[in-house]
């Protein structure tokens, strides 16, 4: 099931306050479009951190964010979630016809796949526990190279089990997916620092004393 946070998605559309009523009910119906046209899937593994690598794969923890990110992991999980493509072919129409409806649909598959990904989340520290998950770290944040995609859905076997795929510029098919890596630790989760972000100079979160954690 699907749980989208109406709040989350105010927040993506930049709404510091209640929207008009026609635009709240735009809202709500597009909610309820994407919650029908959605088919989320997840996948995800966990293995043993050797140094750069990651045990029996040809995956690599290049650059110092994910390592710093890492720091004091023994193990990580590679995890990928997508909504699946009718979404996208829900978006797509609307531009044709309604943009206002396209990006409002938009808002609301991003705040999906969040959750999805929370959720998911929430499972998983379900089977590790007492342990804990650190936050997650997608390729293409700070200096961790966004081409670490390919492997990271490879290792996964991502394309076969839940339908993603990539273009030849490692943007990602279905758009609303994530690949994510994260942490095995015994401390409580901490967010993601702020100074690893490619969007720091830019967020809008940030300039009103927040973070999208």
């Amino acid at each position: 099931m699907l749980d989208i946070d109406k709040k989350e998605v105010l927040r993506y559309l930049g709404y510091k306050q209640n929207p008009d009523e026609k635009t709240d009910s735009l809202i709500d119906l597009c909610i309820n479009e994407i919650s029908l046209a959605a088919s989320p899937k997840t996948v995800y593994a966990v293995f043993d951190i050797h140094g750069e690598s990651l045990e029996n794969t040809v995956f690599t923890l290049c650059g110092n964010d994910i390592k710093n990110h890492l720091l004091g992991c023994s193990k990580c999980v590679l995890m990928a979630a997508t909504l699946g493509g009718e979404v996208e072919r829900k978006i797509a129409q609307a531009q044709v016809s309604d943009m206002a409806k396209a990006l409002i649909l938009d808002a609301v598959a991003t705040a999906a796949i969040e959750s999805v990904c929370d959720n998911l989340c929430v499972e998983i520290e379900k089977e590790i526990a007492p342990l804990k998950l650190t936050t997650r770290f997608s390729p293409g944040y700070g200096d961790f190279p966004l081409e670490m995609q390919r492997d990271l859905i490879s290792v996964l076997d991502a394309s076969r089990k839940i339908g993603l795929t990539l273009t030849p510029e490692n943007i990602m098919i279905p758009r609303k997916s994530v690949t994510a890596v994260m942490g095995i630790t015994e401390k409580e989760r901490v967010p993601t620092a702020c100074g690893t972000c490619n969007l720091k100079d830019t967020c809008t979160y940030r300039k009103e004393g927040i973070t999208c954690e």
